[in-house]
């Protein structure tokens, strides 16, 4: 039962990593003019 348990954290994770990456897309210009002020 753990073994589903984390196999079902995991794809979630990834869902969630794969959504936010597609969000980020169309702002990827302004994140990255951002980057330098941030670092």
């Amino acid at each position: 039962m753990s073994a589903i348990a984390l196999l079902g954290a995991l794809s979630f994770v990834f869902l969630v990593d794969k959504v936010e990456r597609i969000e980020d897309r169309p702002g990827a210009e302004a994140e990255v003019e951002q980057a330098p002020g941030a670092a």
